[in-house]
């Protein structure tokens, strides 16, 4: 018989723990590095939580390895550089939330790609996704850190209603975003520009 998703899940967590060499419980998956150093050093003083910054240097990496060896955030924040896809599935499902701190941005291809994987999102108001909040699949807050602060803490201090969110966002994208909803909506678009 088909395994439950509780079962692949916690396989897909411990397996990307592996992967990202983590074993700790409470890993943060960051996409970029906005204002988020200094927001999770103010709200996650718990020493088994771990901010890993993944995705390409964009020119901050330096300052950041310098700002994260900081009293309290040194050993706790992990730089693992450009992800391949297989890597990038094991992160969302290692992490317990995704924080996408951006400040300028259309549409957070992340938060969706993370939503597949039941991992709830932390992102800002200028992601251009605040179904995420809407729908209880995570936190939408202003792109400042005292909203990345006020989210990572609000997120955090109920690790165990954690994967009912990514369960609700997962349902809401899957829902919205897979490709029979996609392929119905281009079908009405061409049905109108024809009629």
């Amino acid at each position: 018989p088909a395994r439950g998703l509780a079962e692949r899940r916690r396989d897909g967590v411990e397996a990307g723990r592996e992967r990202l060499g983590r074993a700790e419980d409470g890993a943060l998956l960051a996409h970029q590095p906005h204002l988020l150093l200094d927001a999770f050093g103010k709200a996650c003083a718990a020493p088994s939580v771990h901010l890993v910054y993944a995705g390409r240097d964009e020119g901050l990496e330096r300052e950041l390895r310098a700002r994260a060896q900081a009293p309290g955030l040194a050993g706790r924040v992990h730089f693992v550089g450009h992800l391949s896809p297989s890597d990038s599935v094991a992160a969302y499902r290692a992490a317990a939330v995704l924080a996408v701190p951006s400040r300028h941005e259309a549409m957070s291809q992340v938060a969706l790609e993370a939503a597949v994987q039941q991992t709830p999102v932390l992102l800002t108001t200028a992601c251009g996704f605040d179904d995420v909040g809407q729908v209880g699949g995570g936190r939408v807050v202003p792109p400042t850190v005292e909203g990345l602060e006020d989210g990572l803490a609000s997120m955090l201090s109920e690790p165990d209603a954690l994967p009912a969110m990514g369960r609700r966002l997962h349902e809401y994208v899957v829902a919205t975003f897979g490709w029979p909803q996609v392929a119905r909506r281009y079908m009405q678009s061409f049905e109108r520009a024809r009629a």
